[in-house]
């Protein structure tokens, strides 16, 4: 699919990544920082999805943008909703929303607690048809592609906050993804990766250094960058120890 701002489409999925309701899923805010927002339309397949190709695009779209380390794979909720009501689950989808524990190690946009709850979207199915098991989840989970958070990884996270609350989850401290790419991989910080099942999110998104993507959120910030076609700031810097991995600095002490 092209990846074209105004093309941009909708998984069902994004119920999750927003944690919203199915009927204003994955709606940018208007006149975010100013800026107006993308055309989006409403389909309801898995191959479609909301797509940003440059850091300017994340961080406009961002409630919070923070690096934080895993520490907890919590339960599974059902983020999909009930269209006449939102407060209540979807009637027949489930929507695997897998809850996980984030210690949040610096925040370069927006505010937080020192702890957040982030949901991962990992596929979805029709309830009335089984009764779900760890098996079953897994099962879903492949077909749809997903590439999992994983506790004790540390990732950089563009969020949007939830509107509602789940079960014993209140909306302020939840969160989800904000569409393709959300999750950065910062384990290790001179090979920052995009977490993402779509090889073409690649092609704005290569693997660099951490150094270069704060940059470029700090060139957001102060309206430097506004191209839609380069994910990172030309000139794109590469460094010989990302592909050989012989540096693995340490994860970011936390803020006070």
């Amino acid at each position: 699919m092209s990846l074209t701002k105004l093309s941009k489409t909708v998984y069902f999925l994004i119920i999750l990544l927003v944690v919203t309701s199915c009927t204003n899923v994955g709606l940018p805010k208007e006149g975010r920082n100013g800026n107006a927002s993308p055309t989006v339309s409403y389909n309801i397949v898995r191959e479609s999805q909301i797509v940003y190709r440059s850091i300017n695009e994340l961080f406009l779209e961002s409630d919070l943008i923070v690096t934080g380390k895993v520490v907890a794979e919590k339960e599974i909720i059902n983020t999909a909703r009930d269209p006449d009501d939102n407060k209540k689950e979807h009637p027949t989808m489930f929507s695997i929303g897998q809850i996980y524990e984030v210690e949040i190690g610096s925040i370069l946009q927006g505010k937080a607690p020192k702890t957040i709850y982030v949901v991962q979207y990992q596929g979805t199915f029709n309830k009335n048809e089984i009764v779900p098991d760890k098996t079953y989840y897994e099962s879903i989970k492949h077909s749809f592609n997903i590439i999992p958070m994983t506790v004790g990884s540390s990732y950089l996270m563009y969020l949007r906050s939830s509107p509602y609350s789940y079960g014993d989850y209140p909306a302020d401290i939840l969160y989800g993804g904000i569409g393709h790419p959300w999750l950065f991989d910062t384990t290790n910080l001179d090979c920052v990766s995009v977490v993402d099942s779509n090889p073409s999110i690649k092609d704005f998104f290569p693997t660099t250094s951490y150094d270069v993507i704060f940059r470029s959120i700090q060139m957001a910030k102060d309206g430097k960058n506004p191209s839609t076609d380069q994910g990172y700031p030309e000139p794109l810097e590469k460094s010989s120890f990302c592909e050989e991995g012989k540096l693995k600095r340490a994860y970011p002490e936390p803020t006070p």
